[in-house]
């Protein structure tokens, strides 16, 4: 049971540092988290994922896969975080695992109910002391996922957050350079 055990941890390991490679496959946000979310199927099976990034006040999708992904908020949307089920997460940087949400605790869950969703997983996308975001996994079933599963979720929360900010980083820095060729260039003009 033990060599079970410390076998299944290995693989969830070897599984995490799969995902966390495929976060750090390109400098491309939309394709990191496609690659992400490639392996994520592998790792942890889920009928609908989400990553979302705080934008102000609001969650913004930057990824979806599985039930309804272009339908239902497809990348790009926004939603309020004030009432919703992000709340808890960003406001108080906790995993949530909403074990049924058919009790329709927040109004944001009752289109996912009409997809046939019954169970999630909240996680922050932690960086520091802060969420930037979150992580969400979802199943059909209620109460679908282990306590391992869970923890799971939160550690890949975390792996999301160092990318998103390495890839952040990446684009600041790229902006500078292009303002400086950019000033550069109007600088040889000028002295010309």
């Amino acid at each position: 049971r033990l060599r079970d055990e410390l076998g299944r941890r290995i693989d969830v390991r070897e599984a995490t540092g799969r995902a966390a490679r495929a976060l750090g496959s390109s400098l491309d946000l939309d394709v990191a988290f496609a690659a992400f979310v490639q392996e994520l199927r592998g790792l942890l099976p889920f009928d609908r994922a989400a990553i979302l990034l705080v934008e102000g006040s609001s969650g913004l999708v930057m990824a979806t896969a599985g039930i309804a992904d272009e339908e239902f908020l497809a990348p790009g949307t926004t939603i309020p975080i004030s009432g919703s089920s992000l709340e808890p997460v960003i406001g108080r940087d906790r995993t949530i695992y909403r074990e049924d949400i058919s009790d329709r605790l927040f109004p944001d869950e009752a289109p996912l109910l009409e997809l046939g969703v019954r169970s999630r997983v909240l996680a922050p996308l932690q960086l520091g002391s802060r969420a930037i975001g979150a992580l969400v996994i979802s199943r059909r079933e209620p109460a679908a996922f282990r306590a391992e599963e869970v923890e799971l979720v939160t550690l890949l929360g975390r792996l999301v957050a160092s990318a998103v900010q390495n890839l952040r980083a990446y684009e600041a820095e790229r902006a500078t350079v292009d303002e400086l060729r950019r000033l550069s260039s109007l600088r040889a003009d000028f002295v010309s």
